[in-house]
């Protein structure tokens, strides 16, 4: 397990960096490589950096579109989550109007 001191120390290694310019991985910026591998938790476990390496080694574009693919799978994370707490608070809200006495509805004006 790598955290981001931890991370930065092992890159502080000239042949570690040298290892990572021969397969295509730029490691001038820890943050932004520690940004790539980590999964979200703070910490990058053995296979996050093996995969993560091998998805990065190569093309500097594909480098460069990786942090963006990974905020992308985050953000899709939590709409996932938003979404199922709006179906459930639909589910409860029509559940409550169902047994309202009809009197008692609401009276909601229809979208524009």
């Amino acid at each position: 397990v790598l955290d981001m001191d931890e991370l930065g120390n092992m890159l502080g290694h000239h042949r570690v960096r040298m290892w990572l310019g021969e397969v295509g991985i730029d490691a001038s910026d820890t943050q932004a490589l520690f940004d790539i591998l980590d999964d979200g938790d703070g910490v990058i476990q053995r296979d996050e950096f093996v995969n993560g390496i091998c998805r990065i080694k190569g093309e500097a574009r594909a480098q460069d579109l990786l942090p963006v693919s990974t905020n992308v799978m985050r953000i899709l994370g939590h709409c996932k989550v938003t979404r199922h707490c709006c179906e459930r608070m639909a589910e409860t809200m029509h559940t409550l109007t169902l047994a309202m006495p009809l009197a008692q509805h609401p009276r909601v004006a229809p979208l524009v």
